[in-house]
């Protein structure tokens, strides 16, 4: 984040060279690392677009952000997904992250830029162009208001008015809220944006007339269709395109270990952890837990166990910590099965969305053979075989956290968990 004085002489240096009639960067990409950049374009009869993400704003936390989202589809097509159905189900994800998390502005003073823009300016217009779905849109524009940001005062595409717009030359429908253009995952930012500027389509109520267009998004592919497809449609404006790299180190320090550490905690309880507090609980032994229901006993050392550490084994994959688990003995209820078949089918496909959940193999067979006769989706197990045991009903497992929270809200099924302290390990897995 910058300060926001710095912005007092960014204005100072930009409107030096804007009087000067400083043209640059026309008819270019031109690579920055501020979006305040494009104030040296303060033309009259200019339009200023921006980007949203990483642009304009982006989450608070690494879970939600648009380097999740692209890792996302990367991670579902290099699974066999294709392009199009990967892109549906990264979107699904993301968009319950977007409806409830915070956003921060990624260059502080990027508010008062943007009411800088308008302020006093009747011959300037200002959007925002973004590939966010148009169901996005209600938590996009409270997002942007939560900032202090609002592009349907000087706004040529319907002000603040409602439009959703349908043409051959998009794959799918564009809406226009708020002063935001919401392209989608699936059109191009350029052929959107050159179509509305375009009168004969009845879209750009300016009647004056542009003669510059100022664009600005964080990802060069967004700044070079603007460029070549305004360009185009319309050789006579001037196109400054800028490929802003205010957030480049945010997109570098991305952290996949940690994103899927939030998504487990957002599941689990609703709630969006920071990155501060993810990579406190995955590298710090010291963990909460709910307390057991009555009818259930675990015994103080497990707990005291977690969060001394004593006792937990760290998995590591390509030496990332992935789950700590703890080899315990779990005492079943005689009619285990039987209430296994009486839950909630929801509660153990919460169950199932446990990363790397150890549990002992028997349990699992039972959960497993209901889960597949009332939701067969085929997705694949991942679950800790168990050591056999000559005491009836007993069972000695390997479980994290989140598995010993679930397993202390249903005394239906189990009677105790004590910590087992015998020579042995569980750490074989098996796939169902």
């Amino acid at each position: 984040m910058r300060k926001s004085w710095f912005f007092g002489l960014v204005i100072s240096f930009a409107i030096q060279f804007a009087q000067a009639g400083h043209l640059e960067y026309r008819d270019k990409i031109t690579e920055t690392r501020t979006c305040a950049a494009t104030l040296t374009v303060l033309f009259d009869h200019t339009l200023h677009v921006q980007g949203l993400d990483n642009t304009i704003m982006r989450t608070a936390q690494t879970l939600g952000s648009d380097q999740w989202y692209g890792d996302l589809v990367s991670r579902f097509t290099a699974e066999g997904l294709t392009k199009d159905r990967a892109i549906e189900k990264a979107i699904g994800m993301w968009l319950q992250v977007q409806e409830v998390t915070k956003m921060v502005a990624v260059e502080d003073f990027i508010p008062n830029m943007i009411s800088y823009l308008i302020q006093g300016r009747d011959l300037l217009r200002d959007a925002a162009l973004t590939a966010r779905p148009p169901e996005l849109a209600g938590a996009s524009l409270r997002q942007l208001a939560s900032l202090g940001i609002d592009f349907s005062k000087r706004n040529p595409f319907g002000g603040g008015k409602k439009i959703l717009v349908h043409s051959p030359e998009f794959i799918e429908p564009v809406l226009i809220e708020g002063g935001v253009i919401f392209v989608g995952p699936k059109n191009e930012k350029g052929k959107v944006l050159a179509f509305l500027l375009d009168p004969k389509n009845g879209f750009n109520n300016y009647a004056a007339g542009f003669e510059h267009i100022v664009y600005a998004d964080d990802k060069l592919h967004h700044s070079e269709s603007v460029l070549k497809e305004v360009l185009a449609r319309f050789p006579e404006l001037s196109v400054y395109a800028f490929r802003d790299g205010a957030a480049d180190d945010q997109v570098k320090s991305y952290d996949r270990t940690i994103a899927d550490f939030q998504w487990e905690e957002f599941q689990r309880s609703g709630n969006i952890i920071s990155d501060e507090e993810a990579l406190q609980r995955l590298n710090n032994p010291t963990i909460s837990f709910l307390p057991p229901r009555d009818g259930l006993i675990v015994d103080a050392d497990v707990f005291e166990a977690f969060s001394t550490g004593n006792g937990v084994s760290i998995s590591r994959r390509n030496n990332v910590i992935i789950r700590r688990s703890l080899q315990v003995e779990i005492v079943i209820r005689q009619d285990f099965e039987k209430g296994v078949n009486e839950l909630e089918l929801s509660e153990l496909q919460r169950m199932r969305t446990m990363p790397n959940s150890l549990v002992s193999f028997e349990m699992m067979m039972i959960i497993s053979r209901r889960l597949q006769t009332e939701d067969p989706s085929g997705k694949k197990f991942f679950f800790g075989q168990s050591v056999p045991y000559d005491k009836p009903n007993r069972l000695v497992a390997g479980i994290n956290v989140e598995t010993l929270n679930w397993l202390s809200q249903h005394p239906e099924l189990i009677s105790h968990i004590s910590l087992h302290r015998d020579d042995v390990t569980t750490t074989r897995l098996v796939r169902l």
